[in-house]
């Protein structure tokens, strides 16, 4: 009967944990999908800098802010690390592509097609989860 009850545990654990592992990745990427859905256009609007601050405060970790922050005044950054451009255009919403990286923990990769450049702009950014939801918390060049 013991042996019996270890199997079934084994199966549900089996069955169960890949679903876990992906709901976790779709939760991470369902808000990377919605960030980058409200930010790209808010830059391409120029509609004001304290409507960006708020994206990124709501979908970035306080220490990544922080950082961008940093690097911006000192000149170190003179582009948004977040669209790896300096610029935006609301036409990028439609090729957003986002991808767990399949090495990397935690690691998404973002591309877009730049229609006037006639490329394929990549982002590759972590997240981790604080407070029960996931935030943007680094990049990776």
């Amino acid at each position: 009967m013991k042996s019996k009850n270890i199997l079934y545990l084994f199966i549900l654990n089996a069955l169960l944990f890949p679903q876990f592992t992906h709901a976790q990745t779709d939760s991470a990427k369902i808000m990377l999908t919605k960030f980058y859905k409200a930010y790209i256009p808010t830059v391409d609007s120029s509609t004001g800098l304290r409507q960006i601050e708020k994206l990124q405060k709501q979908y970035s970790t306080a220490k990544l802010i922080s950082w961008v922050n940093k690097q911006t005044e000192t000149m170190e950054l003179d582009y948004d690390p977040y669209l790896n451009a300096q610029d935006a255009d609301k036409d990028w919403v439609r090729t957003l592509q986002i991808e767990k990286d399949l090495k990397t923990p935690n690691l998404y990769n973002i591309s877009f097609l730049d229609n006037y450049e006639k490329k394929r702009h990549y982002i590759k950014v972590f997240v981790s989860k604080e407070r029960n939801q996931y935030k943007i918390s680094g990049f990776k060049n």
